[in-house]
């Protein structure tokens, strides 16, 4: 460039700012200020530490607490109760099970009558007896005290932790009573298998399950009359 022209061009910065050399990360930038008379610093140095952040919550209306991860130990409770009501209903399948398997290794049948009055003999030696379930359903039956009957070991077991579960504190119980001869209460109730709702009840098959306030978890199983008989009664 012409010495003139660069004579101009400095002269020109000059009145509308001050060139200064600012070193930068490479070391060889440098940063050109254009407000007039001011003087090129170097760039400002950011904090290395923040300042608390506050946040400002929203009000709480509205809000599930449970959806937030509040009340723990209520929810846990939630979880528990229905884990045991799962493992009830369960019990409920596995007693029948035995039920069919004691009958057939008596060359008996599997009509639903016979099982359901066999499920009820079980659940109530089980549920109410003194003595540990196991001996109390092999008395019951007239079953040998030492023969191996895997289902009435699976069924055992499973009641003996239900129970476990139940009596450490959740306030649930399981309720085996009724009034036979009555019509069964649907808001707690339900007829087993094919069992006609609006027959007279004649035994329970299986017990309610209830909460700590009396709220029923699990209706109890009632056997009035079968479908079969109730046709044939019919027909009559």
């Amino acid at each position: 460039m012409p010495a003139f022209m660069r004579t101009a061009l400095e002269n020109a910065l000059a009145r509308w700012g001050r060139r200064r050399r600012v070193p930068s990360a490479d070391g060889e930038s440098e940063v050109l200020s254009l407000e007039p008379g001011a003087s090129a610093a170097a760039p400002p140095r950011l904090p290395t530490t923040l300042p608390p952040l506050s946040v400002r919550l929203p009000s709480d209306e509205g809000t599930d607490p449970v959806a937030c991860g509040l009340r723990t130990t209520s929810t846990q409770e939630a979880a528990e109760r229905l884990d045991i009501v799962q493992q009830f209903r369960e019990l409920n399948t596995v007693t029948e099970r035995f039920a069919r398997a004691h009958r057939r290794s008596q060359g008996l049948d599997q009509r639903g009558e016979q099982v359901a009055c066999l499920m009820s003999t079980i659940v109530r030696a089980a549920f109410n007896h003194q003595d540990a379930p196991d001996r109390a359903v092999r008395t019951r039956l007239g079953l040998d005290l030492s023969a191996d009957l895997p289902e009435l070991h699976d069924f055992v077991r499973l009641l003996e932790e239900l129970q476990d579960r139940i009596r450490n504190g959740t306030g649930m119980s399981w309720d085996l009573a009724a009034r036979t001869g009555g019509q069964l209460d649907p808001t707690w109730q339900e007829p087993w298998k094919t069992s006609i709702p609006d027959a007279p009840i004649r035994l329970v098959v299986f017990p309610a399950l209830r909460g700590p306030s009396g709220k029923v978890l699990v209706k109890q199983q009632v056997y009035t009359v079968g479908l079969r008989a109730h046709r044939d009664g019919a027909s009559r």
